[in-house]
């Protein structure tokens, strides 16, 4: 009478155990570790492109066939105006905006022309981009006379002032323990009237929201076309 022995639960079977060790042992003997390395490494390498390849298949052929389906996309490519707005619902048209897009859950469009441009912060696209603080202001010529003349303020219609008439003349080397000629200074009265140079610009409830902007063009673009009147 024989009995077959009942295999433990967690514990490898001494026969298979051996069967393993030897495959292993014949395997690392026809190739050395380096190259089961290399080959593995090729091996994963070409998975990931697989999927990548795959997933990106996919993803153009469900939001081309979502864009071809959606009513306000083909009315505003037939009429060249208004707007369309693509709304992805569930998880398989979410997933298509987790490859490389620039659309997002939800855009809105315009049409001029030919051409779809859609609007909103939801176009920025795949790559990120980079904006420089303030504004860019247009070319300007640099003020020569204008720099060097004298401002005073004044709340009058009319501005009395002296001004030189008759000014000093050279003066010149003279010998020691000579006397030192006389120079002298002419000045006339002039009344002048005040003109005003005055330039202005809307600005808007957005605008006025945003103060330092606004007082930026302000100093930097109103009161330099002031100047370049005074210049002219």
């Amino acid at each position: 009478m024989s009995s077959t022995p009942t295999p433990v639960k967690g514990v490898i079977d001494p026969e298979l155990k051996t069967a393993l060790a030897n495959l292993s042992a014949g395997i690392a003997a026809a190739a050395p570790a380096s190259k089961l390395q290399a080959l593995q490494s090729q091996v994963d390498a070409i998975d990931i492109r697989l999927a990548q390849k795959h997933f990106g298949g996919s993803f153009g052929v469900s939001l081309k066939t979502m864009l071809e389906e959606n009513e306000d996309v083909s009315r505003l490519l037939r009429d060249k105006r208004g707007k369309a707005f693509i709304k992805f619902q569930g998880a398989d048209q979410l997933a298509t905006l987790r490859g490389k897009s620039i659309i997002s859950a939800t855009v809105g469009g315009t049409s001029e022309g030919d051409a779809l441009l859609p609007v909103g912060v939801s176009t920025s696209g795949v790559l990120q981009i980079d904006r420089t603080a303030g504004i860019t202001t247009e070319a300007r010529q640099k003020l020569k006379i204008r720099d060097v003349l004298t401002a005073t303020p004044t709340s009058m219609a009319v501005v009395d002032f002296l001004k030189v008439s008759t000014p000093m003349s050279i003066a010149s080397p003279v010998p020691e323990a000579s006397t030192k000629p006389e120079n002298q200074l002419g000045f006339t009265s002039v009344s002048e009237k005040v003109r005003l140079i005055a330039t202005w610009i809307p600005a808007t409830r957005q605008v006025l929201d945003d103060l330092p902007s606004l007082m930026s063009i302000i100093q930097g673009s109103l009161l330099f076309y002031i100047d370049l009147e005074e210049e002219l």
